[in-house]
């Protein structure tokens, strides 16, 4: 149960169908199993795995690992200068994978699966630090962005995605 890092400022975790957690921070990876308390390093490859990124578990039981901050001040805080790469990661090989790259650069924000098998990418920052207002549906072949600013996406328990605007 010792952390993975001294310095955790922009970890981002998620966790697996098995109980599990991924960990990510900064080119690196860990799992903690909650039962032993103990991080396992992961080998992330060529991967680029960033502070501040999204984890989204998807329906297949992978997880996208999407964006985060390509640059940090010292402060290690957000806004940052986001990136645009996204990785897929499979808990039942332990593999990171290269994806397609966000159609919008994005550091923090949240993200969920939908039951056609994209993800639905919302909030955080862009590439220049401003905050990030477009939704991006992330697929494994496309990613689609949706200009509509302040508006936010959520699931339902149908599968159904909600888009809505105040």
């Amino acid at each position: 149960d010792v952390a993975p890092a001294a310095d955790l400022r922009g970890i981002r975790g998620t966790p697996l169908p098995d109980g599990r957690a991924l960990l990510v921070l900064d080119g690196r990876a860990w799992l903690f199993a909650h039962k032993s308390r103990r991080f396992t390093v992961l080998d992330v490859g060529s991967t680029s795995l960033f502070a501040y990124a999204q984890l989204v578990p998807t329906m297949d039981g992978r997880v996208l690992v999407a964006g985060g901050c390509a640059v940090l001040g010292q402060d290690r805080a957000l806004p940052c200068a986001a990136a645009a790469g996204a990785v897929w990661f499979e808990p039942r090989t332990l593999l990171f994978s290269a994806g397609n790259n966000l159609a919008v650069a994005r550091a923090g924000g949240t993200g969920f699966a939908g039951a056609d098998g994209r993800v639905w990418l919302q909030g955080g920052w862009d590439a220049s630090g401003a905050h990030a207002t477009q939704i991006e549906k992330y697929g494994a072949s496309s990613s689609v962005t949706l200009d509509d600013d302040g508006a936010v996406a959520t699931r339902l328990a149908s599968g159904a995605v909600v888009l809505a605007k105040s």
